[in-house]
């Protein structure tokens, strides 16, 4: 799909964690603009997006596997396991932000809105997720670049 040596699903499950981040930047701005109910919607929509994501792509490694592809690399093996290793630290780092804000949320909802009380943590817990995200995503082009592409 990118013409890499990359296989379609590693292709597709990048462009569309890439085009994830727009949506919660959206959701962010939603909310800052007092729109609390459509932040919750595209939140959980992009929640149940990064999991079947996640899932599949995981799935796929473990059936597949992506190093064959990736020995082609002149980065192989230090450089592509360090790039994966330092993805993987931020992959974890999303998955617990991911959770804990979504916790947070989800227990402090109610009446069309979060409590008072969920504000603060929510509010540390989402900016965290955000970051781990966006970081996730830039470190997971840069082991696409270095065991696909170099």
């Amino acid at each position: 799909m990118l013409g890499s040596r990359a296989d379609f699903w590693l292709d597709a499950a990048s462009l569309a964690f890439t085009l994830l981040l727009p949506v919660f930047l959206y959701s962010v701005a939603a909310v800052r603009k007092g729109n609390a109910g459509l932040h919750r919607r595209l939140q959980l929509a992009l929640s149940v997006a990064l999991l079947v994501i996640v899932v599949v792509l995981e799935w796929h490694f473990r059936m597949v596997g992506w190093r064959q592809s990736a020995e082609a690399s002149r980065f192989f093996p230090w450089g592509v396991d360090v790039a994966l290793g330092i993805h993987i630290a931020f992959a974890l780092a999303t998955v617990v932000g991911w959770i804990a804000a979504l916790t947070v949320g989800v227990r402090g909802w109610s009446s069309g809105q979060l409590r008072v009380s969920h504000r603060d943590r929510h509010r540390w817990w989402g900016r965290f997720a955000l970051w781990s995200t966006f970081g996730a995503a830039f470190t997971a082009w840069i082991f696409y670049l270095v065991a696909f592409v170099m």
